[in-house]
């Protein structure tokens, strides 16, 4: 199942941007706030 076999990688690697999306949005939201005080 070559489809199967693609979509699983293709998961993993939302879950990966996802996370890496969320970790740089906690990033810059704390930045913002050392940036506003």
């Amino acid at each position: 199942m070559p489809l199967r076999r693609a979509g699983i990688p293709s998961l993993y690697f939302g879950l990966c941007s996802e996370s890496i999306e969320l970790a740089t949005g906690k990033y810059s939201l704390s930045y913002s706030i050392l940036l506003k005080t």
